[in-house]
């Protein structure tokens, strides 16, 4: 099947396509591709990666980690609005059962194609649906989408994300034993 990309999803001229594999996310079949400005995957680097059911390709998950899509701070227009609008461009079925939960200022932090850190402070819009799933979109200082995720599972007995997590490279390494296992809230790999 082939993929159509969100309008917020960039890939720059000369990336490559560097993992294309079938994994599970939640029970479902998924298909996890990425893309890097290098000819192999490169874990805590630049990254684009979409993960999609793998029967409908439906989009459950982007992370793009792009320095150069970072832009200027833009005023704040209203998060929690700005990712509904985001969730209904995506999946707009999907979208009406959203409730919005709050938003968070974080950081994300990845190294360049040069090796130096990229330290970015976004806003992170959580959202439930009415399924029990949380659901967010993480924005850029300009409001740039860098994260978009719904049907996220949450483990209340451990206090943990329960769906894995196919696009966060420290995940990724704890899973193939190149790294650490998580603290919670993370998901256990």
């Amino acid at each position: 099947m082939a993929l159509e990309l969100p309008a917020f999803v960039h890939i720059p001229p000369g990336w490559n396509l560097v993992w294309d594999v079938n994994r599970k996310r939640s029970g479902t079949a998924v298909r996890v591709r990425r893309w890097q400005p290098f000819s192999e995957r490169v874990l805590g680097g630049e990254q684009i990666t979409v993960v999609t059911e793998e029967e409908s390709g439906r989009i459950l998950s982007v992370r793009q980690f792009v320095t150069a899509l970072i832009r200027d701070p833009l005023p704040d227009t209203g998060a929690e609005q700005s990712a509904l609008d985001e969730f209904a461009t995506v999946d707009p079925r999907y979208a009406q059962d959203l409730t919005p939960l709050r938003v968070d200022a974080q950081v994300r932090t990845w190294r360049d194609t040069d090796g130096k850190p990229v330290v970015v402070p976004v806003r992170w819009a959580k959202h439930a649906h009415r399924t029990g799933t949380y659901n967010w979109i993480t924005t850029d200082p300009s409001g740039g989408v860098i994260e978009y995720e719904i049907e996220s599972h949450w483990d209340y007995r451990l206090s943990r994300r329960a769906t894995e997590q196919w696009d966060e490279d420290a995940w990724i390494a704890a899973r193939e034993g190149t790294g650490p296992q998580l603290e919670a809230p993370a998901a256990r790999a």
